[in-house]
């Protein structure tokens, strides 16, 4: 199962890259089913990451957009620490999926210091 904030993420980019944020979209990029992306949105409908109907656009709240694009930014983190240090970039995205959720701030900081050094 993929962790809320991977759907969070996924809308982010949807969204910068100018495109409407729909469940088959979402389904499409994760590579889950619709109704593992409805069941999920209801949740982050009534965590207040997002708003939408059924058959509609799904909106990112200010809440899911700064949430998505924190993950984003940290993914983009891990990923150039990784690639530098000679991890196969395959590799390397199959492991920040394991991480970028559970590292804290502090930690995202000093890879972003280490990687301006390598």
């Amino acid at each position: 199962m993929k962790h809320f904030e991977d759907y969070l993420e996924t809308m982010y980019y949807i969204e910068k890259n100018n495109q409407k944020i729909t469940s088959i979209e979402i389904a499409k990029e994760l590579k889950v089913s619709k109704s593992s992306v409805s069941q999920m949105l209801r949740k982050l409908k009534k965590e207040k990451f997002i708003n939408f109907e059924p058959y509609k656009e799904i909106i990112l709240l200010e809440k899911g957009r700064n949430l998505g694009e924190k993950i984003a930014k940290n993914h983009i983190t891990l990923e150039n620490l990784l690639t530098k240090i000679g991890v196969n970039k395959k590799i390397a995205l199959k492991d920040i999926h394991g991480l970028e959720h559970y590292l804290s701030h502090e930690t995202i900081q000093a890879i972003e210091k280490l990687n301006l050094h390598l």
